[in-house]
Protein backbone atom coordinates (compact mmCIF):
# COMPACT_ATOMS: atom_id res chain seq x y z
CA UNK A 1 0.00 0.00 0.00
CA UNK A 2 1.10 3.75 0.23
CA UNK A 3 1.83 6.46 2.60
CA UNK A 4 -1.63 7.96 2.35
CA UNK A 5 -2.77 10.06 5.17
CA UNK A 6 -6.00 11.64 6.45
CA UNK A 7 -6.75 15.11 7.21
CA UNK A 8 -9.99 16.31 8.29
CA UNK A 9 -11.17 19.80 9.69
CA UNK A 10 -12.84 23.02 7.83
CA UNK A 11 -11.72 24.85 5.23
CA UNK A 12 -10.44 28.50 4.76
CA UNK A 13 -8.88 30.73 2.02
CA UNK A 14 -10.73 28.27 -0.59
CA UNK A 15 -9.16 29.28 -4.20
CA UNK A 16 -9.90 27.83 -7.16
CA UNK A 17 -8.34 27.52 -10.80
CA UNK A 18 -8.02 25.72 -14.29
CA UNK A 19 -5.31 24.15 -16.12
CA UNK A 20 -6.32 23.49 -19.58
CA UNK A 21 -3.63 20.81 -21.01
CA UNK A 22 -3.46 19.15 -25.13
CA UNK A 23 -3.58 20.44 -28.82
CA UNK A 24 -6.63 21.81 -30.65
CA UNK A 25 -9.19 18.84 -31.01
CA UNK A 26 -7.99 17.03 -27.65
CA UNK A 27 -8.04 19.26 -24.77
CA UNK A 28 -8.11 18.44 -20.78
CA UNK A 29 -9.27 20.34 -18.39
CA UNK A 30 -7.94 19.57 -14.60
CA UNK A 31 -9.89 21.70 -11.74
CA UNK A 32 -7.70 22.49 -9.14
CA UNK A 33 -9.09 23.43 -5.64
CA UNK A 34 -6.30 25.09 -3.13
CA UNK A 35 -7.53 25.78 0.44
CA UNK A 36 -6.35 25.27 3.84
CA UNK A 37 -7.62 22.86 6.89
CA UNK A 38 -6.33 23.45 9.97
CA UNK A 39 -2.25 23.87 9.74
CA UNK A 40 -2.51 21.99 5.78
CA UNK A 41 -2.32 23.64 2.65
CA UNK A 42 -4.05 21.68 0.20
CA UNK A 43 -3.93 21.27 -3.05
CA UNK A 44 -6.81 18.98 -4.62
CA UNK A 45 -7.11 18.24 -8.79
CA UNK A 46 -10.28 16.97 -9.81
CA UNK A 47 -11.67 16.23 -13.41
CA UNK A 48 -14.97 18.48 -12.74
CA UNK A 49 -15.32 21.37 -10.49
CA UNK A 50 -15.35 20.86 -6.48
CA UNK A 51 -18.09 21.37 -4.54
CA UNK A 52 -16.13 22.85 -1.71
CA UNK A 53 -16.51 26.51 -0.06
CA UNK A 54 -15.26 28.29 3.23
CA UNK A 55 -16.83 26.68 6.19
CA UNK A 56 -17.63 22.85 4.72
CA UNK A 57 -16.18 20.62 7.36
CA UNK A 58 -14.54 17.88 4.65
CA UNK A 59 -12.09 14.63 5.16
CA UNK A 60 -8.95 14.46 2.70
CA UNK A 61 -6.96 11.24 1.49
CA UNK A 62 -3.29 11.99 0.16
CA UNK A 63 0.36 12.64 0.50
CA UNK A 64 2.19 15.34 2.50
CA UNK A 65 4.92 16.82 0.74
CA UNK A 66 7.22 19.83 1.40
CA UNK A 67 4.93 21.29 3.38
CA UNK A 68 2.33 20.66 0.81
CA UNK A 69 -1.05 17.65 1.03
CA UNK A 70 -2.05 17.24 -2.17
CA UNK A 71 -5.27 15.58 -1.43
CA UNK A 72 -6.09 12.57 -3.74
CA UNK A 73 -9.44 11.99 -2.69
CA UNK A 74 -12.03 14.45 -0.81
CA UNK A 75 -15.48 13.71 1.03
CA UNK A 76 -17.23 17.27 1.55
CA UNK A 77 -19.26 16.55 4.75
CA UNK A 78 -21.03 19.86 4.12
CA UNK A 79 -22.42 19.68 0.76
CA UNK A 80 -22.26 15.71 0.70
CA UNK A 81 -19.96 15.60 -2.31
CA UNK A 82 -17.13 13.15 -2.65
CA UNK A 83 -14.50 14.00 -5.62
CA UNK A 84 -14.96 11.90 -8.68
CA UNK A 85 -12.71 8.94 -9.36
CA UNK A 86 -10.78 9.28 -12.66
CA UNK A 87 -8.74 6.29 -13.43
CA UNK A 88 -6.93 4.92 -16.26
CA UNK A 89 -8.52 1.28 -16.72
CA UNK A 90 -8.83 2.18 -21.17
CA UNK A 91 -5.26 3.20 -21.00
CA UNK A 92 -3.86 0.05 -19.13
CA UNK A 93 -5.91 -2.93 -21.41
CA UNK A 94 -5.01 -0.77 -24.45
CA UNK A 95 -1.17 -1.16 -23.68
CA UNK A 96 -1.54 -4.65 -22.31
CA UNK A 97 -2.86 -5.59 -25.80
CA UNK A 98 -0.13 -4.23 -27.65
CA UNK A 99 2.60 -5.84 -25.77
CA UNK A 100 0.63 -9.44 -26.42
CA UNK A 101 0.40 -8.33 -30.08
CA UNK A 102 4.34 -7.16 -30.21
CA UNK A 103 5.02 -10.76 -28.16
CA UNK A 104 2.65 -13.12 -30.49
CA UNK A 105 3.20 -11.61 -33.60
CA UNK A 106 6.80 -10.65 -34.19
CA UNK A 107 9.93 -12.58 -32.66
CA UNK A 108 12.69 -9.71 -33.36
CA UNK A 109 14.41 -7.74 -30.53
CA UNK A 110 12.42 -4.50 -31.01
CA UNK A 111 8.99 -5.64 -31.25
CA UNK A 112 9.94 -7.77 -27.71
CA UNK A 113 11.62 -4.18 -25.89
CA UNK A 114 8.27 -2.44 -26.92
CA UNK A 115 6.10 -4.53 -25.90
CA UNK A 116 8.18 -4.82 -22.06
CA UNK A 117 8.01 -1.12 -22.10
CA UNK A 118 4.06 -0.99 -22.87
CA UNK A 119 3.99 -3.88 -20.03
CA UNK A 120 6.14 -1.37 -17.54
CA UNK A 121 3.83 1.47 -18.12
CA UNK A 122 1.00 -0.31 -17.89
CA UNK A 123 1.91 -1.43 -14.36
CA UNK A 124 2.73 2.15 -13.52
CA UNK A 125 -0.65 3.30 -14.62
CA UNK A 126 -2.52 0.56 -12.89
CA UNK A 127 -0.59 1.04 -9.47
CA UNK A 128 -1.70 4.77 -9.99
CA UNK A 129 -5.21 3.72 -10.53
CA UNK A 130 -4.57 1.46 -6.95
CA UNK A 131 -3.57 4.44 -5.06
CA UNK A 132 -6.41 6.55 -6.17
CA UNK A 133 -8.85 4.08 -5.37
CA UNK A 134 -7.41 3.78 -2.14
CA UNK A 135 -7.58 7.16 -1.53
CA UNK A 136 -11.19 7.33 -2.30
CA UNK A 137 -11.82 4.34 -0.13
CA UNK A 138 -9.99 6.15 3.23
CA UNK A 139 -12.44 9.07 2.75
CA UNK A 140 -15.41 7.08 2.09
CA UNK A 141 -15.06 4.84 5.41
CA UNK A 142 -16.30 7.63 7.68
Amino acid sequence: MSNQITISGVVEDFERTTHVSGVQQRTSTTHLSIFKVDSHRVMLKTSAPSVISDGDKVILAGTQTNGQFTALACNNLSANWISPLKQQGCAFAALICVAVFSFLMFFLVIPIIFGVVCIFLACKINKSDNILREAHQLVQNV
